[in-house]
């Protein structure tokens, strides 16, 4: 966990900079990082150790208000919308039991629309896919 959280720290020190810098040209783009969680079997059932994650995430969100995220499910093996919106929304919902605003999140499913594994050889392949993505958005400091 300390690996991902030094991930995520290290992300928001970079963009904390990259806003800083006038002349930047991604300072306004978004921060996207994956989060790997894992879920029971083809279920949303989040795992115990991706809940900690996620409590790592709520933490930072309680302590940042004008910060938001988009949380995107997706799937492996081919379209699934029903299973990734069923996985964003469990994510969602996990947050929201953890304090986190309402007004901070949204989520949606990608189905097999974003692989990053688009022909799956072997089940480390679709591990890949099968994960969820959170874009935190910034606020602008102008």
């Amino acid at each position: 966990m300390k690996k991902h959280l030094l991930y995520i720290l290290v992300l928001l020190s970079f963009n904390s900079l990259c806003q800083e810098i006038e002349d930047n040209p991604f300072k306004d783009a978004p921060l996207t990082f994956p989060i790997v969680i894992h879920y029971e079997n083809v279920s949303a059932n989040i795992s115990h150790v991706s809940r900690l994650r996620l409590k790592v995430l709520a933490e930072y969100l309680q302590e940042n208000p004008t910060f938001s995220i988009i949380i995107e499910g997706h799937v492996c093996c081919g379209p699934a919308d029903r299973l990734s919106t069923k996985r964003a929304r469990a994510v969602y919902k996990h947050l929201l039991k953890l304090e986190v605003n309402r007004a901070q999140m949204s989520y949606i499913g990608m189905s097999f629309n974003e692989p990053i594994v688009k022909v799956e050889k072997n089940e480390q392949d679709k591990e890949r896919n099968r994960r969820v993505e959170i874009e935190l958005i910034v606020p602008s400091k102008r």
